[in-house]
């Protein structure tokens, strides 16, 4: 092909970056990469109780259960953050329609300091110290308001914890 001594073939570009020895793996043909996992790791029998499990023993049905049971706390979450919207605009005396920056994730991170704050994770189960109706009341809303807004939005947020329990494992 022409090329001139020392200089690297087009089929040879693969390896430049690597340090010497997974170049060395690499023109050898095994593979270069470290693994991300490996499928003869053990989990111990803190995490798998007395079964001692392998990794490769957990089925695929396992995973499907914990992936259901993640997307429906998200949707659950979803729908709590977009009804404290709702409510955060009816109680607001303005018609600016927006709801306060931050308002659910400020609430949610009180409740989570209090004990017995949170009912599923990310999902309030109380108003502490009435911080969400003072975030409303500082944003545009009446006293009675914001009151009322605040237990609303928790009473909606008890209910999703409700709905998420009441899925939870089904596939």
């Amino acid at each position: 092909w022409g090329q001139s001594p020392g200089v690297m073939p087009w089929w040879g570009h693969h390896t430049r970056g690597l340090s010497k020895s997974n170049k060395d793996r690499a023109r050898s043909g095994t593979d270069a990469r470290p693994r991300i996992w490996d499928p003869r790791a053990k989990v111990s029998s803190e995490v798998c109780g007395a079964a001692r499990a392998t990794v490769t023993q957990l089925t695929l049905a396992d995973a499907r259960r914990a992936a259901v049971d993640e997307y429906n706390l998200h949707k659950q979450v979803k729908r709590t953050r977009s009804e404290l919207a709702r409510i955060a605009a009816c109680a607001q005396s303005s018609d600016t329609g927006q709801t306060p920056l931050l308002l659910y994730e400020r609430w949610l991170a009180r409740a989570s300091l209090a004990s017995d704050g949170l009912t599923a994770p990310l999902l309030p189960n109380i108003d502490p110290e009435g911080g969400l109706a003072k975030d409303l009341a500082r944003h545009g809303a009446s006293v009675d308001a914001s009151t009322r807004a605040a237990s609303e939005a928790v009473s909606k947020s008890r209910e999703a914890a409700a709905r998420g329990r009441s899925r939870r494992g089904a596939v």
